[in-house]
Protein backbone atom coordinates (compact mmCIF):
# COMPACT_ATOMS: atom_id res chain seq x y z
CA UNK A 1 0.00 0.00 0.00
CA UNK A 2 1.80 3.25 -1.07
CA UNK A 3 1.83 6.20 1.77
CA UNK A 4 -0.72 8.18 -0.63
CA UNK A 5 -3.49 5.67 -0.28
CA UNK A 6 -5.35 6.57 2.63
CA UNK A 7 -8.27 8.60 3.17
CA UNK A 8 -8.69 11.40 5.85
CA UNK A 9 -11.50 12.05 7.98
CA UNK A 10 -11.94 14.99 10.11
CA UNK A 11 -14.28 14.58 13.30
CA UNK A 12 -15.88 16.99 15.74
CA UNK A 13 -14.29 19.70 13.76
CA UNK A 14 -17.29 22.23 14.82
CA UNK A 15 -19.26 20.36 16.91
CA UNK A 16 -20.98 17.12 16.17
CA UNK A 17 -19.39 17.26 12.49
CA UNK A 18 -18.11 14.32 10.07
CA UNK A 19 -15.89 15.99 7.26
CA UNK A 20 -14.20 13.90 4.90
CA UNK A 21 -10.83 15.84 3.57
CA UNK A 22 -12.48 14.82 -0.02
CA UNK A 23 -15.84 13.97 -1.62
CA UNK A 24 -14.92 11.18 -3.78
CA UNK A 25 -11.92 8.96 -3.06
CA UNK A 26 -10.34 6.57 -5.63
CA UNK A 27 -7.32 3.78 -4.80
CA UNK A 28 -5.60 1.24 -6.81
CA UNK A 29 -6.18 -1.37 -3.63
CA UNK A 30 -5.69 -1.58 -0.02
CA UNK A 31 -6.08 1.62 2.32
CA UNK A 32 -6.31 3.55 5.37
CA UNK A 33 -8.57 5.46 7.11
CA UNK A 34 -7.25 8.68 8.79
CA UNK A 35 -9.89 9.63 11.70
CA UNK A 36 -8.55 12.91 13.10
CA UNK A 37 -11.01 13.54 16.62
CA UNK A 38 -11.13 17.68 17.15
CA UNK A 39 -13.94 17.33 19.93
CA UNK A 40 -14.92 14.76 22.81
CA UNK A 41 -13.83 11.38 22.70
CA UNK A 42 -16.07 9.64 20.44
CA UNK A 43 -17.33 6.14 18.87
CA UNK A 44 -17.41 6.44 15.45
CA UNK A 45 -19.39 3.26 13.01
CA UNK A 46 -17.44 3.03 9.70
CA UNK A 47 -19.85 1.13 6.87
CA UNK A 48 -18.89 0.04 3.81
CA UNK A 49 -22.01 0.42 0.97
CA UNK A 50 -22.76 -1.07 -2.49
CA UNK A 51 -20.99 -3.10 -4.24
CA UNK A 52 -17.77 -2.20 -2.39
CA UNK A 53 -19.25 -4.01 0.44
CA UNK A 54 -18.53 -7.29 -1.03
CA UNK A 55 -14.57 -7.11 -1.72
CA UNK A 56 -13.67 -4.24 1.50
CA UNK A 57 -12.77 -5.29 5.34
CA UNK A 58 -12.69 -2.45 7.25
CA UNK A 59 -10.40 -3.76 10.43
CA UNK A 60 -11.79 -1.81 13.26
CA UNK A 61 -15.56 -0.92 12.09
CA UNK A 62 -16.35 0.71 15.53
CA UNK A 63 -13.60 2.56 16.72
CA UNK A 64 -13.70 4.58 19.99
CA UNK A 65 -11.36 7.86 18.96
CA UNK A 66 -9.88 9.88 22.39
CA UNK A 67 -10.54 13.78 21.99
CA UNK A 68 -7.39 14.81 20.22
CA UNK A 69 -6.42 11.79 18.58
CA UNK A 70 -5.89 10.78 15.27
CA UNK A 71 -6.49 6.89 14.37
CA UNK A 72 -5.42 4.81 11.36
CA UNK A 73 -7.57 2.39 10.35
CA UNK A 74 -6.80 -0.77 7.60
CA UNK A 75 -8.95 -0.83 5.08
CA UNK A 76 -8.67 -4.06 2.89
CA UNK A 77 -9.87 -4.99 -0.22
CA UNK A 78 -9.68 -9.19 -0.62
CA UNK A 79 -10.48 -11.19 -3.71
CA UNK A 80 -10.53 -10.12 -7.20
CA UNK A 81 -12.20 -6.82 -8.82
CA UNK A 82 -14.89 -7.45 -11.37
CA UNK A 83 -14.37 -7.10 -14.32
CA UNK A 84 -16.54 -4.56 -16.53
CA UNK A 85 -17.44 -4.34 -19.84
CA UNK A 86 -14.56 -2.30 -20.86
CA UNK A 87 -12.12 -4.90 -19.72
CA UNK A 88 -11.05 -2.65 -16.72
CA UNK A 89 -11.54 -4.68 -13.38
CA UNK A 90 -12.92 -1.99 -10.69
CA UNK A 91 -15.75 -1.32 -8.16
CA UNK A 92 -17.52 1.54 -6.86
CA UNK A 93 -19.58 1.89 -3.36
CA UNK A 94 -19.39 4.42 -0.49
CA UNK A 95 -17.98 4.15 3.23
CA UNK A 96 -20.72 5.77 5.71
CA UNK A 97 -18.76 7.01 8.79
CA UNK A 98 -21.32 7.93 11.02
CA UNK A 99 -21.63 9.08 15.26
CA UNK A 100 -24.08 9.96 17.87
CA UNK A 101 -26.04 6.28 17.03
CA UNK A 102 -26.31 7.84 13.77
CA UNK A 103 -27.58 11.18 13.91
CA UNK A 104 -24.64 12.54 12.20
CA UNK A 105 -23.80 10.68 8.89
CA UNK A 106 -21.59 11.18 6.05
CA UNK A 107 -20.67 8.94 3.12
CA UNK A 108 -17.77 9.02 1.01
CA UNK A 109 -17.75 7.72 -2.45
CA UNK A 110 -14.64 5.41 -2.88
CA UNK A 111 -13.65 3.55 -6.47
CA UNK A 112 -11.38 1.25 -5.81
CA UNK A 113 -9.50 -0.05 -9.46
CA UNK A 114 -6.87 -2.66 -10.13
CA UNK A 115 -3.46 -1.28 -11.55
CA UNK A 116 -2.62 -1.96 -14.59
CA UNK A 117 0.22 -4.80 -14.47
CA UNK A 118 3.24 -4.28 -16.88
CA UNK A 119 2.44 -5.80 -20.47
CA UNK A 120 3.33 -9.22 -20.13
CA UNK A 121 3.04 -9.96 -23.91
CA UNK A 122 4.14 -7.94 -27.39
CA UNK A 123 3.30 -8.21 -30.71
CA UNK A 124 5.25 -8.90 -34.13
CA UNK A 125 5.76 -6.24 -37.23
CA UNK A 126 2.43 -8.65 -38.30
CA UNK A 127 0.54 -8.28 -35.60
CA UNK A 128 0.97 -12.01 -33.97
CA UNK A 129 1.19 -11.54 -29.89
CA UNK A 130 4.25 -12.83 -29.20
CA UNK A 131 5.23 -14.17 -25.59
CA UNK A 132 7.41 -12.89 -22.77
CA UNK A 133 9.20 -15.99 -23.37
CA UNK A 134 9.46 -15.60 -26.72
CA UNK A 135 10.66 -12.49 -26.37
CA UNK A 136 13.76 -13.38 -24.26
CA UNK A 137 14.59 -16.07 -26.85
CA UNK A 138 14.21 -13.39 -29.72
CA UNK A 139 15.92 -10.76 -27.82
CA UNK A 140 18.96 -13.67 -27.00
CA UNK A 141 19.10 -14.84 -30.71
CA UNK A 142 18.73 -10.93 -32.24
CA UNK A 143 22.06 -9.61 -29.58
CA UNK A 144 23.98 -13.05 -30.70
CA UNK A 145 22.93 -12.85 -34.88
CA UNK A 146 24.07 -8.98 -34.05
CA UNK A 147 27.97 -9.97 -32.78
CA UNK A 148 28.25 -12.42 -35.65
CA UNK A 149 27.07 -9.96 -38.03
CA UNK A 150 29.18 -7.27 -36.43
CA UNK A 151 32.41 -9.20 -36.34
CA UNK A 152 32.12 -10.39 -39.80
CA UNK A 153 31.68 -7.02 -41.50
CA UNK A 154 34.47 -5.20 -38.88
CA UNK A 155 32.04 -3.15 -36.96
CA UNK A 156 31.53 -2.52 -34.06
CA UNK A 157 28.37 -4.15 -32.47
CA UNK A 158 26.44 -0.73 -31.14
CA UNK A 159 27.43 0.39 -34.86
CA UNK A 160 25.94 -2.78 -36.40
CA UNK A 161 22.79 -2.17 -33.92
CA UNK A 162 22.54 1.87 -34.55
CA UNK A 163 21.75 1.00 -38.11
CA UNK A 164 19.63 -2.16 -37.98
CA UNK A 165 17.69 0.05 -35.71
CA UNK A 166 17.30 2.99 -37.98
CA UNK A 167 16.30 0.92 -40.91
CA UNK A 168 13.68 -1.00 -38.71
CA UNK A 169 12.58 2.34 -37.28
CA UNK A 170 12.33 4.03 -40.83
CA UNK A 171 10.54 0.63 -42.02
CA UNK A 172 7.80 1.29 -39.20
CA UNK A 173 7.36 4.82 -39.56
CA UNK A 174 6.46 4.43 -42.99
Amino acid sequence: MAPDDSLGIDIHRSEATIQPTVDAFETAGSFTLVLRNHGPTTRIHLRPKGPLATVVRVDDQNPLIEGGDERTIPVSIEGPLPKRTDGERSIEGGLTVSLGYGRVRECVGVRVFERAAGPTVARDLEGRTIGSRTMLVGAAIGAGLIAVVAHAVGWAPEVLLAVVGGIVGARLTG
